[in-house]
């Protein structure tokens, strides 16, 4: 029999066995408080879980999954439980995860995927992974649902390529700077405009980049200022200089944007620099405008001067008539009437001159004897040249050429006002020459447009400061000019050229820098016979015929009564327009002969004389003026009119052109 076990002895055993028994179910409490933490972790966790584990056959089964799986998926994960992956998503058995999976469950090696894409019946969808051991031989798969941040990345980057399209073949220079002012990027419309490729350009701020000037630089950091507290500038107008040196101007607007998660600063460009040169030529045109204007005022102006001038002048002179008249030839008194007669007729020239300078009306061509135009204008330039320039002239004479009168004075007059301007500071030598040339075939040819022959040559030339070749090449440009911002339009060598030109003629110059310029003038001659001219000596003509005379200027009516009735004539003398036609009317036989002014208020003279004419259509009437640009002489003609005189009326003049139209009307 074997012994007894000592009753105290088992107690204690049984106790110690109890107390283990008891931890062991304390642990077991543990781990299970501790799986139901988990599981009520993994469940009410927003992530997806799927959970595997790996048989000893290598099969990866599926064990189970979180709701927030189904929800994720869209799918009940219970279907899939006892099933291996490769059952259970079988879009999976040609990818890596299986394998991942297992090394996961196998070797404890985590792995991570920014990407899944899944597409059968049952789960559509892309997925971010993230799979790691939870024990030996298991593993956990989380997932989250990335199909809305793929779109949105996909909208994104479909965004970034439209704003690039757009940004890249943009018809107007778009370019990205940083906050800091350096050129981050810039379209092909950018390199256009500056010259500059992109890559030269990126990495350097506006200042080192040296497309802009040291005057703009301020201006630009001021808008960057702008730009870093987010607000937008522009468009503001910007000289800008390209790569080849050549300045450009273009107006710049500026938004502060965001790229990529980057504050940047979108810049837009317009190129302006054409229509910045439309602008300038704008005003460059309506500043010729204003001078062409102002130039028309003066004419005009000089014209009320030169009547206003000519009735005193006609009062002066026929006084200074008539008092000759009265006094002993050889006297002393009628020496100084006779200087004071002079005088009146130089002034007459003077402003004859002046009327020739500014007038306005086209005239047509014809055969113009040149040398008396020239010397004409050369009295008009002595009187206006400063004496440091002396003039040098040489005109031969009987040269005619088929022109308008007026326009043979401008250009000499403009020739010469270049050949002053040339010589303002230094004075000089103006030397003006005319004379006959035989154009060989030779010179002809070189030429375009003149045929060999007989030609006047005008020559202008000035011991100035002369011409480079560059600008010689241009001086017959419109609108060139070397003169001042207030000195001259560029005009005047144009006009000239053209003038010369539209005469079937040519301009050369000549100039070398520091030794003057000389023009030559060459104009085709035309050969005509003189008309003959009116016998000027001999006694004055004398006649008895009534004549109304008409004049809103008393003292001219007077000079012009006195003037006729001393020669035998009788006159009836008005100062009124208006009531010389009463007159007329209730007695035109009475008068052989009616002479009128022409500028008369209420009635003027053409206006009186076609009244007249209408009541009594062969009557002869001679019309005066001091200045008219609404009639010529030839146009009075065509009008009724027998005779046109312009003022002051000398006696002789008076007298011949009275007699002459009386006796044809007698003929008649």
């Amino acid at each position: 029999m074997g012994s007894k076990e000592d009753p105290k002895a088992l107690r204690r055993k049984i106790e110690k066995l109890e107390n283990e028994l008891s931890k062991l179910k304390g642990a077991e409490r543990k781990i299970i408080e501790s799986e139901d933490k988990f599981r009520n972790i993994v469940d009410a966790s927003p992530m997806g879980m799927h959970l595997y584990k790996l048989e000893s056959d290598g099969r990866l089964v599926f064990t189970g999954a979180n709701p927030s799986a189904d929800k994720i998926l869209g799918v009940d994960n219970k279907q899939f439980i006892g099933k291996t992956i490769e059952e259970a998503f079988p879009l999976l058995v040609d990818t890596e995860i299986p394998e991942r999976y297992r090394n996961a469950c196998s070797r404890g090696l985590s792995w991570h995927t920014e990407q899944i894409n899944y597409d059968d019946q049952r789960i559509k969808g892309s997925y971010e992974v993230y799979a790691f051991q939870t024990s030996p031989g298991r593993m956990a798969a989380v997932f989250f649902d990335i199909t809305d941040r793929k779109k949105a990345n996909q909208a994104l980057r479909e965004s970034e390529e439209r704003f690039r399209i757009l940004f890249e073949h943009a018809p107007d220079p778009f370019y990205i700077n940083n906050l800091e002012g350096i050129f981050v990027d810039g379209n092909k419309a950018a390199e256009e405009l500056t010259g500059y490729k992109r890559e030269e350009l990126i990495g350097k701020n506006f200042a080192e980049a040296g497309l802009l000037s040291e005057a703009d630089i301020p201006r630009a950091l001021n808008l960057l200022k702008r730009n870093q507290r987010g607000e937008p500038t522009g468009p503001y107008g910007f000289k800008l200089m390209r790569k080849d040196g050549k300045p450009v101007y273009a107006e710049i607007s500026t938004i502060p944007v965001n790229i990529e998660g980057k504050a940047v600063v979108l810049g837009i460009a317009r190129d302006i620099t054409e229509r910045r040169a439309a602008e300038e030529e704008r005003r460059r045109l309506e500043a010729q405008l204003r001078q062409a204007q102002k130039m028309e005022a003066i004419g005009t102006l000089a014209g009320g001067i030169a009547h206003d001038f000519n009735n005193i002048l006609s009062a002066m002179v026929g006084y200074t008539e008539l008092a000759l008249e009265e006094t002993r030839k050889g006297s002393a008194l009628h020496g100084n009437l006779q200087e004071i007669f002079r005088a009146g007729m130089r002034a007459r020239d003077l402003i004859k001159q002046i009327l020739t300078f500014s007038r306005q009306a086209e005239q047509d061509r014809q055969p113009v004897k040149v040398n008396s135009i020239v010397r004409e204008a050369l009295k008009f330039l002595r009187s206006t040249l400063p004496s440091s320039i002396t003039i040098r002239s040489r005109i031969a004479s009987d040269i005619k050429v088929l022109a308008d009168p007026t326009h043979i004075h401008q250009v000499l007059m403009n020739l010469c006002a270049n050949a002053k301007h040339a010589m303002r500071e230094t004075g000089g030598l103006l030397e003006v020459y005319l004379s006959r040339e035989q154009l060989n075939p030779e010179f002809a040819a070189a030429h375009s447009g003149l045929v060999a022959g007989p030609f006047m040559k005008m020559t202008v030339a000035d011991s100035g400061e002369g011409m480079s070749a560059e600008v010689q090449g241009k001086i017959f440009e419109p609108f060139f000019t070397t003169k001042g911002k207030d000195e001259g339009t560029g005009l005047g060598l144009a006009v000239v050229h053209g003038i010369v030109n539209s005469c079937g003629g040519i301009i050369t110059v000549s100039s070398t820098p520091g030794k003057g310029t000389a023009f030559d003038v060459f104009l085709p001659i035309v050969e005509s016979r003189d008309q003959p001219q009116t016998e000027s000596e001999g006694p004055l003509p004398e006649g008895s015929e009534q004549v109304l005379f008409v004049d809103d200027e008393k003292l001219l009516v007077d000079i012009g009564q006195q003037m006729l009735e001393r020669y035998g004539y009788r006159v009836t003398p008005r100062t009124s327009s208006i009531e010389a036609f009463e007159l007329f009317k209730a007695k035109p036989d009475q008068f052989d002969l009616v002479i009128t002014d022409m500028t008369m208020p209420n009635m003027s003279g053409l206006e009186l004389a076609a009244e007249i004419i209408n009541l009594r259509p062969q009557i002869p009437i001679i019309l005066c003026t001091g200045f008219s640009e609404s009639i010529t002489a030839a146009q009075a003609l065509d009008f009724g009119i027998k005779a046109f005189m312009l003022k002051p009326l000398s006696l002789p003049d008076l007298l011949r052109t009275t007699r002459s139209v009386l006796d044809e009307a007698h003929r008649v």
